[in-house]
Order: structure tokens, then C-alpha cells, then sequence
């Protein structure tokens, strides 16, 4: 899996995810770590439209989801054994 993705085709995916509920956060390239302060657990806070568009997306995205739904990270490619 080596996909090239450029800042502004991840910013338009970090905008639609946001319109339809979820919350983009932005990460590190190849990392899912450090997460932005503030943005996660119960009290963290949502970005807003313009904080989207003024983010660096060059690197990962993390999604804070809306409350109820549940979502499952299984890393089970190239020789990992999943989550």
C-alpha cells in the first residue's frame, strides 16, 4: 500500500467527513500518533470549517466519531496479524 496523496485531496475528504458528522483530526504522516491536544476523549473539541481548511493534511487522518457509532482499526496487511 503506497498511495501518494496530496494536501488539497485530503482537505476536501477532512471537509466531507466533517459535513457528514465525523470529525477529522490531523496526524503525523505514517503515524497515528501525536494527536493534536485538545481533540480527543470526552471533553475534546471539534474542529470547526476554517480550522479544516487552515490544517496541514499532508500526513494521516484520525476520525472523532459522532456519538453511537463504533468503529473497529484491524491492521491486517503485508504479515500483520490485525488489531
Amino acid at each position: 500500500m503506497n498511495k501518494q496523496f496530496d494536501s488539497s485531496s485530503n482537505t476536501n475528504a477532512a471537509l466531507q467527513h466533517h459535513d457528514r458528522g465525523y470529525h477529522p483530526i490531523p496526524l503525523p504522516k505514517g503515524k497515528k500518533s501525536p494527536v493534536p491536544t485538545g481533540l480527543t476523549g470526552y471533553n475534546g473539541r471539534n474542529l470547526t470549517r476554517s480550522q479544516i481548511e487552515k490544517a496541514d493534511w499532508s500526513g494521516n487522518m484520525a476520525l472523532r466519531l459522532p456519538p453511537g457509532v463504533f468503529a473497529v482499526d484491524e491492521d491486517n496487511y503485508d504479515g500483520k496479524e490485525g488489531a
